[in-house]
Parts: C-alpha cells; sequence; structure tokens
C-alpha cells in the first residue's frame, strides 16, 4: 500500500464542506495517518503530532469565526499528515522549514 505525505488546505464555507473534511480526516485516521501538522494560512505551524480530535476542534474555531461569533484571526488552515515511518523524514523537513522563515 501507498503511504504518501498528504498535505492539503482545509478552508470551507458551509456545513457540507465542513462535514466532507471531518470524513476525510476520520479516514485517513482509519488508514493509519497517525501524525498531524496544522499551520495556519500564514504558514506558521500551530500544532504539531496532535490528535484528530484537535483539528476537530480548530474547524470549530474558524467556523465560529466565519459565523461572526469571535473575532476573526485565521481564514483557514493546513493540514500535513504522514505515518510513522515518515516520522524523521518530516521533522527534518519542518526543521528545514521553520529554520528557513526565520531568516
Amino acid at each position: 500500500m501507498c503511504k504518501p505525505i498528504i498535505f492539503f488546505e482545509c478552508e470551507f464555507q458551509n456545513i457540507i464542506q465542513i462535514k466532507n473534511f471531518v470524513q476525510t480526516i476520520k479516514k485517513l485516521k482509519n488508514l493509519e495517518f497517525n501524525n498531524w501538522t496544522i499551520f495556519d494560512n500564514y504558514g506558521s505551524i500551530i500544532f504539531d503530532n496532535i490528535d484528530i480530535d484537535y483539528i476537530f476542534k480548530f474547524i470549530n474555531y474558524i467556523q465560529f469565526q466565519n459565523e461572526k461569533k469571535t473575532t476573526r484571526t485565521i481564514y483557514y488552515f493546513d493540514i500535513l499528515t504522514y505515518h510513522d515511518k515518515d516520522l524523521e523524514k518530516v521533522n527534518n523537513s519542518i526543521s528545514k522549514y521553520n529554520n528557513f522563515i526565520k531568516n
């Protein structure tokens, strides 16, 4: 089975899109994508190696902003997910990325 590293944007405008994202994230988790990193829409890491429940909470946070129930801080976020076999490779890449954006 192919086990790619997956990076995608999580931007939504309605409840159907939210449900589709939640369903996709759950399917990926069932396929043993156990590592999750969240970036804000500016490219900064918000959460690293988190459980998917935090992703769902973050989706709710963005939805509250979309519904104007709280102050807008970001518009969407990006998700990086990968299998345990890629942990070292991804950590090295994230470290290089962090060094790049600091300079």
